[in-house]
């Protein structure tokens, strides 16, 4: 059961991990747009 619950909590992260990624990425995010805006200052 314990190691059931660790399982879906690592799989949770890693989609968690490479959706954060892809919106890093994505151009037309407002997030990066933000970051991105504050770093040229």
């Amino acid at each position: 059961m314990i190691k059931a619950v660790s399982l879906a909590v690592l799989a949770g992260g890693i989609l968690l991990l490479i959706f954060g990624i892809n919106a890093y990425n994505s151009s037309s995010s407002d997030i990066s747009r933000f970051f991105t805006g504050l770093s040229h200052r």
